[in-house]
């Protein structure tokens, strides 16, 4: 009997591959993953298999769990990648490193993130959702 692959498509995007780019970056598991996302109700299951269909772009991926992912991981969001071209670069050759020296890099990498993240909002200047640009 042949295999039905009609449900069984995907649509890989950039936000997809960014998630598992998320999770070599951190060292953490699907489930890990999918477990912090339940203990913050951004999912409603602690199931794998939520991560998985993000990775296999079986399931999209909102604004609040790309969000939650970038705070879980440490890893920059998908927009911060596009702006800075010097961050893809850190990242690029931080997945070439061995593991021994990855956490010192991963530190770099946070802390370009962090800042691009500040330029963006300074401190009392925080984007109004909604809110024009001046």
């Amino acid at each position: 009997m042949a295999k039905d692959t009609a449900n069984t498509t995907t649509d890989v995007k950039p936000i997809n591959q960014w998630v598992a780019d998320a999770l070599t970056f951190s060292g953490l598991s699907q489930s890990d993953l999918a477990t912090r996302l339940a203990d913050r109700q951004v999912i409603t299951s602690k199931d794998r298999s939520f991560v998985n269909k993000m990775v296999l772009g079986k399931r999209k991926v909102s604004a609040d769990e790309a969000a939650a992912i970038s705070e879980i991981t440490g890893y920059p969001p998908l927009e911060s990648k596009r702006r800075d071209p010097r961050l893809a670069e850190i990242i690029q050759i931080y997945q070439s490193l061995p593991e021994n020296f990855r956490e010192m890099y991963a530190q770099q990498v946070r802390a370009v993130a962090n800042a691009a993240r500040t330029q963006e909002h300074p401190a009392g200047h925080q984007a109004t959702p909604g809110a024009k640009a001046r």
